[in-house]
């Protein structure tokens, strides 16, 4: 097998809890070369460790040029199948273009290990809204990833963005629906749209029409959205898709699900209309999944800061970001995944330079070049932390 030289950046974060352990894993390209170069040595190195845990794949997402992602489809097919494993695992590919001019940005995994060798994870099929399902005692766990709203049968509605998006939350509702669940269990949306800029404040108010539709609100004073992040992206010829993640368990063995509404540095996001929580936190075997939302430099007021500066963008949403994890417990140190978002190169290297000049540890967080949802914001960030529970 050719391997990029030298060897891919591997890192791995692993969780054990009472029944099953938690990987989480990241792996960049640290040079260049041909596509199904960089496709084989990405995945060497994540196919050694898949095996030596006996990891299952729950979560499977690249960041890459969208021109190659036949080539790349390609490429992680042969690889998978040479290995014996299922290269029909559904996985979201993104056009995140790389900031290190790779025409492969990332491979990012989450999956499990089973203490008693047992299969955990299943693929459900459904043309629209493939599936992967892991259940565990009194918890349940469902991962849709790519769900589309382009219709391939009626050319007239490649460039209709509104149909787009209204069918893309119908059928996010309709795949929940599969497994008893709800819109109102889901902890985790990533929205990606081809034109953000274009027409965020539509994606908004169609957004929220939808959860006014299935009664996501809460009885309480705060509404209580998912956690989001929604990002310039595309995968082929749709203009929006999502990839959603719900879970549902019993209390009654430790499970629970809760919101971040706000936190001592963000008010809710609901107060300048984006319906989505600040972040999700899910209890359960001993550990606090923190599902962060994508973050930017805005005060509580919901206006945007620092504009122009992206040290001082950085710094602030790198704070607002510690400030959920502390609120649960947790720092920057508990971070086990994340995609740094750069709305262009010279933002990348602000963001390197805070890094650096902070002396903040590397992070298993990657970097992609995308637009974020207001024109002034440079950068947006989003992560998933790992907090040991300490009730």
């Amino acid at each position: 097998m050719i391997t990029a030289d030298p060897r891919p950046k591997l890192t791995v974060r692993e969780y054990p809890k009472t029944s099953y352990a938690d990987y989480y894993i990241t792996v960049t390209p640290v040079a260049n070369g041909s596509v199904s170069e960089l496709v084989e040595g990405l995945y060497e190195q994540l196919i050694s460790v898949l095996n030596e845990n006996q990891v299952q794949v729950i979560q499977e997402k690249i960041h890459g040029n969208a021109s190659v992602l036949e080539e790349f489809t390609s490429t992680r097919t042969r690889i998978l199948e040479a290995a014996g494993m299922d290269a029909e695992l559904p996985f979201t590919y993104i056009e995140g273009r790389s900031l290190e001019q790779q025409e492969i940005s990332s491979i990012q995994v989450w999956g499990v290990r089973s203490f008693e060798d047992t299969t955990l994870v299943r693929t459900d099929e459904d043309p629209v809204a493939p599936a992967r399902v892991f259940k565990g005692d009194g918890y349940q766990l469902v991962y849709c990833p790519r769900i589309h709203g382009f219709d391939e049968s009626n050319p007239d509605d490649k460039g209709c963005v509104t149909h787009q998006c209204e069918t893309v939350f119908e059928r996010t509702t309709a795949a929940m629906s599969r497994y008893g669940m709800s819109f109102k269990d889901v902890a985790r949306t990533w929205i990606y749209s081809r034109r953000l800029l274009d027409w965020y404040g539509e994606f908004n108010r169609i957004r929220t029409n939808h959860f006014h539709k299935v009664g996501i609100y809460s009885t309480g004073k705060d509404p209580v959205f998912p956690a989001s992040t929604g990002i310039q992206g595309r995968f082929s010829d749709e203009d929006i898709f999502l990839d959603a993640l719900a879970v549902g368990g019993d209390s009654e063995n430790g499970f629970k699900m809760e919101p971040v509404v706000t936190s001592s540095r963000q008010h809710q996001a609901f107060g300048y209309g984006s319906a989505f929580s600040r972040g999700m936190v899910v209890a359960h075997e001993g550990y606090k999944t923190v599902y962060i939302s994508g973050t930017a430099s805005i005060n509580v007021l919901g206006d945007s800061t620092y504009i122009g500066d992206t040290e001082m963008q950085t710094l602030d949403t790198l704070m607002n970001i510690a400030a959920i994890l502390e609120d649960h417990g947790g720092s920057l140190r508990d971070i086990c995944m994340g995609t740094v978002y750069c709305k262009n190169r010279e933002s990348y290297e602000a963001f390197k330079s805070t890094m650096r000049m902070l002396g903040i540890p590397p992070m298993p967080i990657v970097c992609v070049e995308a637009d974020v949802c207001r024109h002034e914001l440079l950068i947006e960030i989003e992560v998933v932390g790992m907090i040991k529970d300490s009730e």
